[in-house]
């Protein structure tokens, strides 16, 4: 019995708050209710994959080579591209073909499936064996620090970081 009294009297007393405070309760329902409808419709409209803004992305600046990303026009592209031209605009040759070839990276991948990153004449190529560089060098052979490019007859090794 006197836990039913003691229930009844907490009951009574939670009655009296709450009528004596319904200026209170009330406004904060309200603002409790809106916070929580706010935070379920900026949770789902942030999961859409057009809603996030697109973030500028720096180029990497050492050597002045980008090696994983560069940005255009607020798009960023990531390698592999089989062909790129460099943005900067820089001093060349009259020929573009003047100055030779430079192998600027190499991925391997196993026996046929190794990559070369090779700049000429202001573009960089992805390569791979087999593959032509700007519609001139045949890539013949990739190894870990080096690849085999041919001109006609003329074989040319190109080493990296040279």
């Amino acid at each position: 019995m006197e836990i039913r009294n003691a229930i009844h009297d907490k009951i009574q007393i939670i009655r009296v708050i709450i009528r004596n405070k319904k200026g209170l309760i009330v406004p904060l329902s309200i603002l409790l209710l809106l916070l929580s409808t706010g935070l379920v419709y900026y949770t789902i409209e942030l999961r859409r994959p057009d809603a996030l803004p697109a973030l500028p992305v720096e180029p990497a600046i050492g050597n002045e080579r980008r090696e994983n990303a560069f940005v255009a026009d607020d798009a960023v592209e990531v390698l592999p591209q089989i062909e790129r031209q460099e943005e900067e605009a820089t001093v060349r040759p009259p020929d573009p073909f003047a100055a030779p070839p430079i192998l600027v990276g190499v991925l391997m991948g196993g026996v046929g499936e190794n990559i070369a990153i090779i700049e000429a004449g202001g573009n960089t190529y992805v390569a791979t064996e087999g593959n032509m560089v700007a519609g001139l060098w045949k890539v013949q052979e990739i190894q870990r620090d080096k690849a085999i490019i041919i001109l006609r007859d003329r074989e040319t090794v190109l080493y990296l970081g040279r």
